[in-house]
C-alpha cells in the first residue's frame, strides 16, 4: 500500500494529474489505490497501440465515460464519421466530459503507446476540459508530448514521478512478504540499497530468494541499469523447471493469451492449467476476465521474456507469431491477427488478413486504422505481387482524398492484374473485375470508359461480392454522364436493393442521393424527400460521414430550394462543407457533380461569392480530369450565369475553399498556427494566411469570434463553445 501517495492524490485533486515512471514503479498499481480510497468514480483505459487511431481512442473514452455516466447518443454517431474528428467528435465528448454532471477520474494508462500525432492531439484537447471537481489521469512511461509544460504553467498540473514511486524501507518489507520472501531489516534495507526502491526490481529479487537464491547476490540493479536483463536470466529464468520456462518465453510472443491459442501455438495441451498455476505462483501473470479464460503477462515481465525468446532465436519467434495470426483469424479476431502477421513478417498471410479487415473497419470510421495497415504495404514491387490489396489500397486513398497515392496504387494494381492467380476473400474467380471496379470509381479515362469498367466488373465479380453494389453504382453514375437518366435510374434501384440487403449503407445512400437528385430536376419533390428521408434513417454513420454521402446532402439543399426553404436550403449547403476538402480530382466525376450543385444552391441563394469558390474549384478539377460527360454542359451553362451578376448578396462564408475548411476544425483546437502548419503539411505563413482569408470571409477579427461563427453556421458542433478554452494570441 501507498499510504502517502495516495492521500497526496486524494487530497490534491488536480484537474491533471501525471503518473510517469519507467516499467516497473507500480504506477499502474498506485492509481488503482487511489481509486480505492477515492469517493468519485474512475473511468479507466488501458490503451493499447490501436487506440493511435483518435477514433478508436475516443471510443474508448466515450465507452468508459458513459459507464459513470450516460452519455447523449449523438457523441457515440459523431465517432462513427471518421472525417468529422475535429469538427464535431471530439468537441462532443469534450463536452460531455466538461458538463457531466458527476465529478469523476478518467485515468487513460499506458499513454506511451501512442504514437499517433492525432491521438496525442486529443489528449491534449481534453486536458484542456477538464471539468471542476473531475481529474483527468496520465499514466505513462515517459512524460507525455500533451502540453505538459503549458498545463505546469497553469497550476493545473499534479506529477508523480520516479523518485516519488520508489519503495521506502517498510514499503519493501510489505512486498517482500506479499511474495513470501520474509528478511531482516538489515537485509531489506541492503536490498533497498541495490534496487534503488524500484518494485520490480524487489519482485525479482523476491522470486529468486523464493526459488533458493542467498540474499547476498539477489539484489537486482535498478531499472536504469543495462545488467537487469542478465540478472532476470540467472537468477529467475535460470531457477524455473524447463517446462515453465518454455511456456513463459514461447508465449511472450503473444499480446494475451488463453489456454486453446496456447495451446494452437504451442502445439501441445494443457495449456489453460499452466496459466492459472503460473498465476498462482505470482509470476507476473495477469488475469484479464473473471473467468481465468485470457491473461497477460505483466508489460516488463514481456519485454524481458520476448528478449529471451529473440535470444533463442528469430525463426521460433517467426513461427509462433505465424501461429497466432491463423488460429486468431480462425477465431473472428482480425484485427489481432494482423499484429500477429506482422510480427511474423509473413507478407502474404498479412495482406490477405488486411483484404478481409478493410472493410469492416472502413464501416466502423477506423480511417486512421487503414493507413497504417497500408503503409505496411507502400511499396510498387510489394503492390503489384499483392493486386488485392492494392485494389482496396486504392478505393481507401480514392474515398478519404489521397489522389496521388490512389493513382500510384491503382497503377500498380493494374500492372500486377495479369498474372495474379491467388484467391479473393469475395470469391471472385478474377482479380480483373476488382481492378474494374476501381478503375470505375475513378473515373479517370472518362463516361464511356467507366461504363465498359462497371459492366466487365459486373461479369466478373461474385454473387456475393460486396464490390456489386458499388459496380452498379458506377454503371449508373455512367449512363447518368452520357445522358441516360433512365438508364442511370435503374441501375440505382437495383443498386439501393442489393446495398441494403447487404447492409452497405453508405453505397446505398449515395444512391439515393443521386435518385433525389433527378427526383428534383424532374420537380417530383414528394419522390426526392422520400427517398432522402430513407437515407437519412439508414443505420450506420450519421449523413456527412463519408464521401459517398456528399452528393445526399447537395440534393437535400436543392431539395429545400424546391420547395421554397431557404434556411434549410444554407443548413444543408453547410453540412455538406465538412466533406468538400476530400472531395478532389481522384474521383472528379463526383467532385465536380458535388460542387455543381452546392453552386445551383448558391446562385439561388444569390451568394454569388460563395458560387465562383466552387465553380473556381471545378475548373481547377476539370482541368486535371477533363471528360467527366454531360456535367461540362452544366457548368458551362452556370459559368455563364454568374457573368450576369455583380457582387455577392450571400453569405461570404460560403466562399470557404476546401484548403480553408480543412483548417478551419484546427482552429479550435489548442494548437497553435504552427502546430496547425506541422499537421497540414504546409508552412506557417500559409496556415496564417487562410486564417486571415476565414477571418474575412466569416465577418471576426479573433480565434475565438471565429469559432464561435463557425459553430453558428454549422461547421463546427456547436459542442466546441460548451467547454471552457484557453485565451488565443493574435499568433494563435
Amino acid at each position: 500500500m501507498r499510504e502517502r501517495l495516495v492521500e497526496r492524490l486524494v487530497s490534491e485533486q488536480s484537474p491533471v494529474a501525471t503518473v510517469v515512471a519507467p516499467a516497473g514503479y507500480g504506477k499502474t498499481t498506485l492509481i488503482r489505490q487511489w481509486m480505492d480510497r477515492d469517493l468519485r468514480p474512475f473511468a479507466w483505459v488501458r490503451l493499447h497501440p490501436d487506440a493511435d487511431d483518435p477514433t478508436v481512442l475516443l471510443s474508448y473514452i466515450a465507452v468508459a465515460l458513459d459507464r459513470v455516466e450516460p452519455l447523449d447518443t449523438g457523441v457515440f454517431q459523431a465517432l462513427r464519421a471518421p472525417h468529422s474528428l475535429w469538427s464535431t467528435a471530439l468537441p462532443r465528448l469534450s463536452a460531455a466530459f466538461t458538463t457531466g454532471t458527476t465529478p469523476l477520474v478518467l485515468v487513460l494508462d499506458d499513454l506511451h503507446r501512442l504514437t499517433g500525432r492525432e491521438a496525442l492531439d486529443a489528449v491534449a484537447l481534453l486536458c484542456e476540459h477538464v471539468p471542476p471537481g473531475s481529474s483527468l489521469v496520465l499514466g505513462s512511461r515517459t512524460e507525455p508530448p500533451v502540453g505538459i509544460a503549458r498545463l505546469r504553467s497553469q497550476g493545473t498540473l499534479g506529477e508523480i514521478g520516479p523518485g516519488e514511486l520508489r519503495l521506502d524501507s517498510s514499503e519493501a518489507a510489505e512486498l517482500l512478504r506479499g511474495v513470501g520472501a520474509e528478511l531482516a531489516p538489515t537485509a531489506v534495507e541492503d536490498l533497498m540499497q541495490r534496487t534503488e526502491g524500484w518494485a520490480a526490481g524487489l519482485y525479482l529479487a523476491a522470486l529468486a530468494l523464493r526459488s533458493g537464491a542467498p540474499a547476498a547476490t539477489a539484489g537486482v540493479p535498478g531499472g536504469q541499469d543495462r545488467f537487469i536483463s542478465d540478472y532476470f536470466r540467472e537468477e529467475v529464468l535460470g531457477r524455473l523447471n524447463p517446462d515453465d520456462l518454455d511456456f513463459l518465453t514461447a508465449t511472450s510472443a503473444l499480446v494475451r493469451m488463453s489456454g486453446p491459442l496456447c495451446d494452437a501455438v504451442l502445439g501441445r495441451t494443457g495449456s489453460a492449467a499452466a496459466l492459472e498455476r503460473l498465476e498462482r505462483s505470482n509470476l507476473f501473470v495477469v488475469p484479464l476476465d473473471r473467468q481465468r479464460e485470457w491473461y497477460r503477462y505483466h508489460h516488463l515481465f514481456r519485454d524481458l521474456l520476448r528478449s529471451e525468446l529473440r535470444r533463442a532465436g528469430l525463426e521460433r519467434y517467426l513461427t509462433l507469431s505465424r501461429r497466432a495470426a491463423i488460429w486468431t483469424a480462425e477465431n473472428g479476431d482480425l484485427e489481432m491477427a494482423i499484429r500477429y502477421a506482422d510480427a511474423a513478417e509473413d507478407l502474404d498471410l498479412l495482406a490477405d488478413l488486411i483484404q478481409a479487415a478493410t472493410l469492416p473497419a472502413y464501416h466502423s470510421g477506423r480511417i486512421a486504422t487503414i493507413h497504417g495497415w497500408l503503409s505496411r504495404f507502400d511499396d510498387d514491387a510489394l503492390l503489384e505481387r499483392h493486386v488485392p490489396l492494392a485494389v482496396i489500397g486504392g478505393m481507401v486513398h480514392l474515398l478519404t482524398g489521397t489522389p496521388e497515392a490512389s493513382v500510384r496504387w491503382t497503377s500498380a494494381a493494374d500492372r500486377g492484374a495479369e498474372g495474379y492467380t491467388g484467391s479473393l476473400f469475395d470469391g471472385s474467380q478474377s482479380v480483373t473485375a476488382w481492378t474494374a471496379v476501381l478503375r470505375a470509381m475513378a473515373g479517370a479515362d472518362g463516361p464511356a470508359r467507366m461504363r465498359a469498367d462497371a459492366e466487365r466488373a459486373l461479369e466478373g465479380l461474385g454473387p456475393d461480392s460486396p464490390w456489386r453494389a458499388t459496380a452498379l453504382t458506377m454503371l449508373a453514375t455512367a449512363h447518368r454522364l452520357l445522358g441516360g437518366r433512365a438508364a442511370a435510374d435503374a441501375s440505382w434501384r437495383d443498386c439501393i436493393d442489393l446495398a441494403l440487403s447487404k447492409q452497405l449503407y453508405d453505397t446505398a445512400v449515395h444512391a439515393l442521393g443521386q435518385r433525389a437528385l433527378v427526383a428534383v430536376e424532374d420537380d417530383q419533390a414528394p419522390a426526392a424527400a422520400a427517398h432522402l428521408a430513407l437515407a437519412g434513417s439508414l443505420p450506420g454513420a450519421p449523413l456527412g460521414s463519408y464521401l459517398t454521402h456528399a452528393i445526399t446532402l447537395a440534393a437535400s439543399a436543392r431539395l429545400a430550394i424546391a420547395t421554397g426553404e431557404p434556411d434549410r436550403a444554407r443548413a444543408e449547403f453547410m453540412r455538406c462543407q465538412v466533406l468538400r476538402p476530400i472531395l478532389t480530382w481522384a474521383v472528379a466525376w463526383n467532385a465536380v457533380q458535388v460542387r455543381l450543385e452546392l453552386a445551383r444552391v448558391a446562385l439561388a441563394l444569390t451568394d454569388i461569392d460563395g458560387c465562383r469558390t466552387l465553380m473556381g474549384e471545378i475548373a481547377g478539377i476539370i482541368e486535371r480530369r477533363p471528360d467527366v460527360g454531360v456535367l461540362l454542359d452544366d457548368v458551362s451553362h452556370l459559368t455563364n450565369q454568374l457573368t450576369e451578376f455583380g457582387t455577392s448578396e450571400g453569405r461570404w462564408a460560403s466562399s470557404l475553399t476546401a484548403a480553408e475548411l480543412r483548417l478551419l476544425p484546427l482552429l479550435a483546437t489548442h494548437l497553435s498556427f504552427q502546430e496547425i502548419a506541422e499537421r497540414l503539411f504546409v508552412s506557417r505563413n500559409t496556415v496564417k494566411t487562410q486564417v486571415m482569408s476565414v477571418y474575412r470571409k466569416l465577418g471576426v477579427s479573433s480565434r475565438s469570434d471565429a469559432i464561435a461563427a463557425a459553430a453558428d453556421l454549422g461547421l463546427l458542433d456547436a459542442s466546441v463553445l460548451v467547454a471552457p478554452r484557453r485565451r488565443f494570441t493574435p499568433e494563435g
